[in-house]
């Protein structure tokens, strides 16, 4: 799935692919999840995409594992975050479910302004 990702965010302008993607809510689970068990396929995955043969950035391993865990009918919602830093803007994305962060730290995405406004995201991933 890494691979798909990759190639769909480098070679696609976004408005190709981005209809691939849900981030503007946490659908309702049918069930409660079992986040330990969430958070062994994020663990498993993120292992994955630190050995694989092309880098993979933030975005790139949240889609992925959105896609993952979609398969197994778990819900998670996409969240966009944007820092300046010195002059520098950098941008940062990770996933919850259940209102958790699951594939990062509180302490990381702390760093980072969320972006809410679907709009504004869509602007910004013109970029991408």
């Amino acid at each position: 799935m890494y691979l798909k990702w990759d190639i769909k965010i480098s070679a696609f302008n976004y408005n190709k692919w981005k209809d691939s993607i849900n981030v503007s809510t946490e659908a309702q689970q049918s069930a409660e999840v079992d986040l330990d068990e969430v958070n062994q396929l994020i663990k498993i995955n993120e292992k994955a995409g630190r050995n694989h043969i092309r880098k993979m950035n933030c975005l790139r391993r949240c889609l992925c594992q959105k896609q993952l865990l979609a398969k197994r009918s778990i819900n998670t919602k996409l969240h966009f975050g944007v820092q300046l830093n010195n002059g520098q803007l950098s941008a940062h994305s990770w996933l919850t479910c259940q209102g958790r962060i699951i594939n990062d730290s509180i302490e990381e995405t702390s760093k980072y302004k969320e972006l809410t406004d679907t709009a504004t995201i869509d602007r910004i991933k013109t970029f991408i």
